[in-house]
Formats: C-alpha cells, sequence, structure tokens
C-alpha cells in the first residue's frame, strides 16, 4: 500500500491481517501472527543486512528469518517502507 502519511495504510493493513486470519488485531498481536517491523530503523545498507541477514557464507541473524521461521503464517506490515534504506 502506498500513499501520503495519515490516509489509514497502517489501519487497512491490520483490517486485513484480521479478515484473513479471522482474529481481532490485538490478538493478533499478542499471538504474533501480525508482525510490525519498522523500517526506519533500517535506512543504511549495514541495517539492512542486519534485517535480511547476513550474505551467504557469513553469520548472522535475522530478525525477519526468524519471525518468518517461528511464524510461518504471520501476517508482515513493513511499515514505513518508503523511509527504509531504497538502494
Amino acid at each position: 500500500l502506498a500513499g501520503p502519511s495519515g490516509v489509514g495504510k497502517t489501519e487497512l493493513a491490520h483490517r486485513i491481517g484480521s479478515a484473513i486470519l479471522g482474529k481481532a488485531t490485538d490478538v493478533m498481536q499478542h499471538e504474533r501472527s501480525f508482525i510490525t517491523f519498522d523500517m526506519t530503523a533500517y535506512t543504511g545498507a549495514e541495517s539492512v543486512q542486519s534485517f535480511t541477514g547476513s550474505p551467504p557464507g557469513y553469520e548472522g541473524k535475522s530478525p525477519m528469518k526468524e519471525v518468518l521461521m517461528q511464524h510461518p503464517n504471520a501476517v508482515i506490515l513493513l511499515d514505513e517502507f518508503e523511509k527504509g534504506y531504497c538502494k
């Protein structure tokens, strides 16, 4: 979803997740079946690697990979996506 700030993109994502999973937003967040990543925390090349994980052959954990492995059916929201690293 793209658009200016304040038009309800995040709220719509919560409602879509709720419709898909058949659960209220607070229940989804408590169960970690709706997970939000604030992309403003990933504005540089190094921070992107910390998010996606190290390249093959290097050690390093990936929050995204960990979440997907622990909660494979979760709805993932990349909030403020346009403010994250763009290359």
